[in-house]
């Protein structure tokens, strides 16, 4: 997965279901980075394809410039059957994020490199 956004051909990010029957959920997410100032100008767009779901896009100029968070869309396992449901919620930061889901992780300040 490319996380500089130069890429031709988009970033991909593929979820291997070999063990989805240990998965609970995944949220999917892009974040500013140092470089761009707001959403409005990244011209980004994710979309989700999930078998047997309907396509989920987003396209990140509909958001808040003023926060550097979106949470796209929650994959949810629900008897071992996929549900994906778009989000398109804009926060501060990861541990907002996180709060607002209830995962409770314990974030540490890193970089890209």
């Amino acid at each position: 997965m490319s996380r500089t956004g130069s890429s031709d051909d988009g970033e991909w990010l593929h979820i291997n279901g070999k063990y989805w029957n240990q998965i609970d959920e995944i949220l999917v997410y892009a974040f500013i980075y140092d470089g761009v100032p707001n959403w409005s100008e990244t011209d980004g767009v994710v979309t989700i394809y999930v078998p047997n779901e309907p396509i989920v896009e987003t396209r990140m100029t509909e958001g808040s410039n003023i926060k550097r968070m979106c949470c796209i869309a929650r994959i949810s396992n629900k008897d071992n059957a996929i549900k994906l449901e778009r989000i398109n919620r804009y926060f501060n930061g990861q541990r907002d994020m996180d709060l607002e889901f209830g995962w409770f992780f314990n974030w540490v300040h890193g970089t890209k490199d």
